[in-house]
């Protein structure tokens, strides 16, 4: 049976950057890409309803929890269970973050990837970080985050620094507890990216101990310079940290926790590292380019950016009606998804003769009223979201709280 390698991952309001992270992973021979959105606002969760239409991903809807952490643990229990055994070994990596190997082709990363773990009694591969500062770039530009950002962090000889940090490939059916860094697995061997054996920073392997008692702290004890790594694009530049990054707080950390380190400025001048200019090679470049441009291509056809009138007419506790259709007074292949307290109850498709569209700059009557009914009645304060589903115009007023 052919051994499928596929990427998790977690996003929040990560627009701008999704078709390049893509891209860039489909070049990389992950044969399978799984998203869980937590409750974008800034037209990701339609960029990525259509690129799962369209089978370029799979999507899934994973609801804040009171503790960030816990939605991203969840997230990625979700997609194990959801996805093994089709998924023979998982990556979970964040939309910052683009695994690279050493070589022009960047389709050697499954490769090498695959040949590791025919390695007898491997169970996880773990990648280092090679971590990015703002390059000096103080505002978004509209290009690729691997090509606006080439100074990095030099590699520490002794002691830990950031690029200690792993990202862990491992054995799907393997997987005991989820980590951002290196999850624990009921059995086999972590290595370096090399083949060696890996070594976590404060807790070396004891094979006379089981498996559980080893400490994995998510640093390893030295830093694997190849042929695999994972840049890490912490802050890119200053605009984007302080409008993207720092609002979303820590992934792992809450504000009530003793540790907890806020991302304020002082986290972007501490993260703003310039040791090594290092840039992404032209090959790369190119082929990110012509797998983008595709991408786009597909998302035009789809119909993501097509322009739609509409509005949502009467909301209750029982249900909602409104219409929807582009100029020509058509609703073909729309559907209206439905979000209630952030979790997705269902969706509307438009099915109801509508006339009268002539005062909207609508060419044509057509059918384009739609109506919902929820299962059961909400109650008092219960938020309701209406989404056009994989079009990045929305209706005008899509959020309700119940009175």
């Amino acid at each position: 049976m052919e051994k499928k390698l596929c990427i998790g991952a977690i996003f929040k309001n990560e627009y701008p950057y999704i078709l390049e992270w893509i891209a860039w992973h489909k070049l990389c021979g992950f044969d399978r890409i799984i998203i869980a959105d937590n409750g974008s606002d800034d037209g990701t969760r339609e960029l990525l309803q259509a690129l799962d239409d369209l089978g370029e991903i799979n999507l899934i809807y994973q609801p804040k929890i009171s503790a960030v952490s816990t939605s991203q643990y969840t997230a990625y229990n979700r997609i194990v269970d959801q996805f093994c055994p089709e998924c023979y070994a998982i990556l979970f990596i964040d939309a910052d973050e683009f695994v690279e190997n050493d070589e022009d082709d960047l389709g050697s990363v499954s490769k090498t990837i695959l040949r590791l773990f025919d390695i007898p009694n491997v169970g996880a591969i773990g990648l280092n970080w090679r971590t990015y500062g703002s390059s000096g770039k103080t505002v978004y530009e509209d290009d690729y985050v691997v090509k606006r950002f080439t100074w990095h962090k030099d590699d520490e000889s002794e002691g830990c620094s950031i690029n200690n940090h792993l990202k862990t490939v491992f054995i799907t059916k393997l997987l005991k507890i989820s980590n951002y860094h290196s999850p624990q697995i009921y059995n086999g061997n972590y290595i370096y990216s090399n083949g060696e054996r890996l070594t976590f920073f404060g807790g070396a392997i004891d094979d006379s101990k089981p498996l559980e008692t080893h400490l994995k702290t998510g640093l390893s004890y030295k830093i694997c310079k190849g042929p695999l790594r994972v840049n890490h694009y912490i802050i890119k530049s200053l605009q984007e940290y302080t409008e993207r990054k720092s609002p979303k707080g820590r992934a792992d950390k809450v504000p009530a926790d003793a540790d907890y380190n806020p991302r304020d400025i002082s986290y972007f001048k501490n993260a703003d590292f310039k040791d090594s200019n290092r840039l992404i090679s032209e090959k790369k470049l190119s082929l990110l380019d012509e797998k983008v441009k595709s991408l786009k291509d597909k998302i035009n056809t789809y119909g993501f950016y097509d322009k739609y009138i509409g509005n949502i007419e009467t909301v209750d506790q029982l249900g909602f009606s409104g219409w929807i259709a582009n100029l020509n007074g058509s609703s073909k292949n729309l559907k209206i998804n439905v979000f209630v307290n952030e979790i997705y109850v269902g969706y509307a498709t438009p099915c109801f003769y509508r006339k009268n569209f002539i005062k909207y700059g609508i060419k044509n009557d057509g059918t384009a009223g739609f109506k919902f009914s929820f299962q059961t009645p909400l109650k008092s304060g219960d938020g309701v979201l209406v989404q056009v589903h994989g079009r990045l115009l929305q209706f005008p007023n899509p959020e309700y709280i119940m009175p």
